[in-house]
């Protein structure tokens, strides 16, 4: 901290330098999450940054990383478009697709899939283009496969995810995590077609994959858990399904930001496996907490939404028994 308060004057005639040093810093922060002293040097960063420069382009986008981390959804949603105008003035192809494939997924991750699908469609046709390598392209197909299907395209969803989880398999064990995130989306595919036996073993093979690979305390499992515990339920598997569950919450809790718009995501499984558990009043918890996080939101997932309402009038139906 005390060199960070030192970086003006050594810096005084390099806004470039400060301000990737700054940008820099700010990744440190947020790793640490400390993120109100990261959004303070991001902010530093893109105020001294010369204009239409790189280091300019770099810090826009990672001070919308971080609103979107922290729920801010519109002013990431802001910051990536100025982002991605700077590269693609500065003729930087590479970084403009990678900042397309950003705001493909913060659009599905409002549940704005028709917007998402042609920024993905774009980051997709990008790295083709670029010859990027398997883990780049893999990962974007995965993004373009989710566009997919939240649009309601479960067959383009399906052919493209089969596509992606090949391309990452290529690249084993590199792309473990991407590999892994393509697996975990593909079971949500595979669950909308009427496949739920099918879609839990995509879902299993997402967790052990990332486990290989990060460990079981890595967060990133919350989602595949989560996944996996609804279909557990639905399949009555509830000891499984509240294991899974368990473990999804605990992870959430220690890694996710109380605002981000995954963590709604995660209490609506839980309120989900205790319906499935006839549990009314831990449903209601859980189903409260969704809503409480998605109203906090710029633009909250409505599908979210209506499924967490859904759920608590289950839930009071249940209680009032």
């Amino acid at each position: 901290d005390q060199a960070v308060g030192r970086i003006s004057t050594h810096f005084a005639d390099q806004p470039d330098e400060e301000a990737r040093i700054r940008t820099g810093i700010a990744h440190a922060y947020t790793n640490l999450m400390q993120l109100d002293a990261a959004e303070a040097q991001l902010q530093q960063a893109v105020a001294v940054a010369p204009e239409a420069s790189h280091a300019r382009a770099d810090a826009l986008r990672a001070r919308g990383m971080l609103a979107w981390t922290r729920g801010r959804t519109e002013a990431a949603r802001t910051d990536f478009l100025a982002a991605h105008a700077q590269y693609a003035a500065l003729q930087r192809d590479r970084e403009a697709g990678i900042v397309d494939n950003d705001l493909a997924q913060l659009m599905l991750d409002l549940g704005r899939a028709a917007e998402a699908v042609p920024y993905a469609e774009r980051t997709v046709a990008s790295a083709h283009a670029l010859g990027l390598p398997d883990t780049s392209l893999g990962a974007r197909l995965d993004t373009l496969g989710g566009a997919l299907h939240l649009s309601g395209d479960l067959d383009g969803a399906d052919r493209v995810y089969r596509e992606a989880i090949a391309v990452l398999a290529r690249a084993l064990p590199r792309s473990a995590v991407s590999h892994s995130i393509a697996l975990n989306n593909h079971g949500l595919v595979l669950r909308d077609r009427g496949q739920p036996a099918d879609a839990l073993a995509r879902f299993t093979e997402a967790i052990a994959t990332r486990e290989a690979a990060l460990g079981a305390d890595d967060p990133g499992l919350a989602g595949p858990l989560a996944n996996a515990a609804t279909l557990q339920a639905g399949l009555g598997q509830l000891a499984e399904a509240s294991a899974s569950i368990e473990r999804a919450l605990s992870l959430a809790e220690r890694a996710y930001a109380p605002d981000y718009v995954g963590r709604a995501r995660i209490h609506l499984a839980a309120a989900e496996v205790a319906l499935a558990r006839s549990d009314g009043i831990d449903a209601t918890r859980h189903a409260e907490a969704a809503l409480a996080v998605y109203a906090k939101a710029d633009s909250p997932d409505a599908r979210g939404v209506e499924r967490a309402r859904a759920a608590l009038a289950r839930a009071a139906e249940l209680s009032s028994r």
